[in-house]
């Protein structure tokens, strides 16, 4: 949710150039206006002018920090998450554009941060409480990403609830689940399933585990049949489940990015929330649903110099990214217009 109340938000981010691209002596060619929230695209030597410029809800710098991307963009919709409404967020961009350093910072952060927040814990558990505070500040750096900030925001949050609310008259109790996937050609995979092991590169593995089935009921609304949720209590618990699952991702190098993710991953929080009032019994539930969902990048081939499974992958989700690009445009038409049509 946007901060005037849209129910969506769109924003646009661009990384600076990478090594490669300075040393090719690539220009920029995309203008990013952060003041007037919009994108410009410079016109080729001897080409067309300038296209008009794309608004945008939010348009950040190339400069700008994890930690104004995180206030902009995911901050409003934990508020509403813990107001209980359901939440999502997506990464969509080309492949190399950065959707992951966003989502989940640089390489091996998730796995610092997992373990500097261990270490905090064992410091209080051994009774030395005094550096406990200092270790859990020291776990989240500059370059984190929207998943660990977001997971400290809502156990933070939700903690000082139990602080402020637990009394006499009344009891604030809460409990968290998590589950997390993968959408690899196609079909969806438990990423913290125990025969989810190949390792997390999509040319090396041998044996793949069951698909999973996605489902819809009057109970459970639309929801993946099978997958492994588990009850943390902590970011630390929620992080350290993440890590695991990404060793089994679906990765390779390409030329235009090292580390491609070759499956949309998804994250889903649960979140349950119970006050019960003394004097008269009453009781508030507020149950929602986070999902923060990494979107394999699009690319073309010709310049990814994609060869053997790669093209698969490469085509699935090219495949899977217009899908999704349809179902976008159909729900804003139906917005701007209000009129019903088919979403696909």
């Amino acid at each position: 949710m946007s901060h005037n109340g849209d129910n969506i938000f769109v924003c646009c981010r661009a990384r600076p150039h990478n090594e490669r691209e300075r040393s090719a002596r690539s220009t920029e060619v995309v203008r990013l206006r952060a003041e007037n929230n919009s994108v410009e695209f410079e016109a080729e030597a001897g080409g067309q002018a300038p296209s008009k410029p794309i608004s945008f809800d939010k348009v950040f710098d190339p400069e700008a920090s994890q930690e104004e991307v995180f206030a902009s963009v995911a901050v409003p919709v934990m508020q509403a998450c813990l107001s209980g409404y359901n939440g999502t967020i997506f990464a969509y961009g080309q492949t190399g554009s950065g959707k992951t350093f966003t989502v989940m910072g640089p390489p091996g952060a998730l796995k610092r941060s997992s373990s500097s927040l261990s270490k905090a814990h064992a410091v209080s558990a051994g009774g030395g409480g005094g550096g406990t505070k200092q270790a859990v500040e020291m776990a989240r750096q500059e370059s984190d990403g929207l998943l660990p900030r977001i997971l400290w925001y809502v156990f933070d949050e939700l903690d000082a609830a139990v602080a402020s609310r637990n009394s006499a008259t009344s009891t604030f109790t809460y409990e968290c689940r998590c589950s997390y996937l993968e959408i690899y050609n196609e079909h969806i995979y438990d990423l913290t399933s125990a025969n989810h092991t190949h390792g997390g590169h999509s040319s090396s593995h041998h044996h793949q585990p069951r698909s999973l089935n996605l489902r819809e009921s009057t109970a459970s609304g639309v929801h993946v049949e099978g997958i492994h949720e588990l009850t943390v209590e902590s970011a630390e618990q929620a992080l350290a489940f993440v890590c695991r699952g990404n060793r089994s991702r679906h990765v390779s190098a390409t030329n235009m990015n090292r580390t491609s993710s070759r499956s949309h991953s998804v994250f889903s929080l649960s979140i349950e929330s119970r006050e019960v009032t003394m004097a008269d019994g009453l009781t508030k539930e507020k149950k929602s649903k986070f999902h923060l969902i990494d979107l394999a990048g699009s690319e073309r081939i010709k310049h990814t110099k994609a060869v053997g499974a790669q093209v698969t992958e490469a085509k699935n989700i090219n495949k899977s990214l217009s899908a999704l690009g349809n179902v976008i445009k159909s729900l804003s038409d139906i917005g701007a217009r209000g009129r019903q049509r088919h979403v696909p």
